[in-house]
């Protein structure tokens, strides 16, 4: 691992104490300028965060949710962990292979998508890993069979953490507050001049919550541009704000002197808590990337991930690609420094 403590712990040391972490991922991920991309996105200039090396057992984004998730799990002593995606879900893969790492047994529920080379990749994945599978027509009979599933091995004496679709909850929010706070400090460093926008693909929201939250907390002014590229009610700027203010109450406990008295208090229609960051100033939901549904390629998506594939960078059509659409969209508009957050996930990445 490459670093000690994450950039959330050196900026609030009492956190350490009551909120768990493990070292999961090879972070901090590195920044990069995309100078080849001045022809499309002139006069603005883009830079890309490289999440798809956050780690050499699986890179993507998710692995900095699971380092606050597994380590959770690990002290409640839980016997194995629940989660439920669609058939290529990221998460899940990072979720059964990560559980594993640390000692805990995986179980995926999974929902139908539009089939692909990715879907058969994650389901051999977890069959190499021998990961118990079950599968749904719709997302919210899996989502409700997760629930009953972890009623069911409660109820036969086992111990289980259940982990929502994409890892996003509060707690999840957590691994990209860090990520914002990362980011922070490369600017602080001079890796990168301070971004007008942060784009970001934007599913179950722990991301982009995660990330608005961090950078109201390291007083950058960056806004985060968040690409819906799944149903609204899966993700919806309510849900965002819920999931940041959620992530703001976890970090808040047992260290009011380090958030400067900010009590976390309740919230309206997901704002943040009295006293505390206003993170909603820094979000924004991009519409108009979804259409015609999810993991359903769009000329633009496609056109944006073969982008990304020649100028080096892993693309897809459903989540990176549609985030740099919206990006080559907007930013040339715009001016300025961009950083696109290469969320994508792949078995075997390299650091």
């Amino acid at each position: 691992m490459s670093r000690a403590l994450p950039a959330l712990f050196r900026r609030f040391p009492q956190a350490r104490e009551h909120l768990p972490w493990i070292p999961l991922g090879d972070l901090p991920t590195p920044l990069e300028s995309l100078g080849n991309l001045r022809g499309r996105a002139a006069p603005a200039s883009v830079w890309v965060k490289r999440d798809d090396r956050s780690s050499r057992l699986y890179g993507g984004n998710k692995v900095r949710a699971l380092e606050f998730l597994l380590a959770d799990a690990l002290c409640r002593r839980v016997d194995r962990v629940l989660t439920a995606g669609a058939i290529g879900s990221h998460f899940v893969s990072a979720t059964a292979l990560f559980s594993r790492r640390v000692g805990l047994r995986a179980e995926a529920i999974l929902w139908s998508q539009p089939w692909s080379e990715r879907c058969a990749e994650a389901l051999d994945l977890l069959h190499r890993l021998d990961v118990p599978v079950r599968s749904y027509a719709h997302p919210a009979i899996a989502v409700a069979a997760l629930i009953l599933s972890g009623v069911q091995h409660r109820l036969s004496g086992r111990r289980v953490a259940l982990f929502p679709p994409g890892g996003s909850s509060p707690r999840g929010a957590l691994g990209f507050v860090d990520a914002a706070l990362e980011v922070a400090e490369q600017v602080a460093a001079g890796e990168i001049p301070p971004p007008e926008s942060i784009w970001v693909a934007c599913g179950s929201g722990g991301s982009a919550a995660g990330l608005a939250l961090g950078l109201s907390l390291a007083q950058l002014t960056t806004r985060v541009r968040a690409v819906r590229v799944t149903p609204r009610l899966a993700c919806n700027r309510h849900r965002l704000l819920g999931l940041a203010a959620g992530a703001w109450r976890l970090l808040c406990q047992g260290m009011e002197a380090e958030t400067e008295g900010a009590a976390p208090g309740a919230t309206h229609a997901g704002e943040a808590p009295a006293g505390g960051p206003r993170f909603g100033d820094r979000l924004e939901l991009v519409e108009g990337f979804y259409p015609p549904g999810y993991a359903r390629e769009t000329p633009a998506s496609r056109d944006a991930a073969e982008l990304l594939t020649h100028i080096g960078l892993p693309g897809d059509t459903t989540y990176t690609g549609r985030a740099m659409a919206a990006l080559l969209q907007r930013a040339p508009l715009e001016g300025g420094t961009h950083l696109y957050w290469h969320t994508l996930g792949s078995e075997g990445a390299q650091g």
